[in-house]
């Protein structure tokens, strides 16, 4: 990686691409890399562990994908305080994307409806897959064909059914 990323992805959008077999959509769009921490990474593990198509992002981890270990206290203080305030982000890791973006000024790259408003409230700039997407076809990294063809490929192996903003 040339230039420090500037995003950090929660687990449900990492793991749609990957599942979806889209994951170079990602590494294209964003060849400076992403941030993501350690809690998704154990979550990607529990995924694999289901049966989940997740080798893509274990195989970028260290390379493309930067892999947040440690919270700094700052951050660790700010996530406290999130799992406290939005009861719908006290489970999973999108508390710890959340709290090390606001800390590092990351955008974050997530689905989660309920992390996407606490993001929101928090001043911290959001990336779903739906502005991926859009973002991929107008730097023509997808066709409009392409973009069929993910969106399916995205409903039918992740289960996952695209959202506008």
């Amino acid at each position: 990686m040339s230039k420090r990323p500037e995003i950090i992805a929660d687990t449900s959008t990492l793991s749609n691409f990957a599942r979806s077999g889209w994951w170079w959509v990602l590494e294209r769009l964003f060849p400076e890399g992403m941030f993501t921490p350690d809690d998704v990474m154990v979550e990607i593990e529990k995924g694999i562990e289901k049966g989940y198509e997740l080798g893509a992002v274990v195989e970028a981890q260290g390379n493309w994908l930067e892999v947040i270990e440690v919270l700094s206290d700052t951050e660790v203080t700010i996530l406290q305080r999130l799992k406290t305030k939005y009861r719908a982000i006290r489970q999973g890791a999108e508390g710890t994307v959340l709290a090390i973006a606001g800390v590092r000024q990351l955008a974050c790259l997530m689905d989660d409806k309920a992390a996407i408003r606490a993001a929101r409230e928090l001043g911290i700039a959001v990336i779903t897959t739906y502005d991926v997407l859009q973002r991929a076809l107008r730097n023509g990294i997808i066709s409009q064909k392409d973009l069929q063809k993910v969106t399916t490929d995205l409903s039918q192996k992740a289960r996952f059914k695209i959202k506008e903003g």
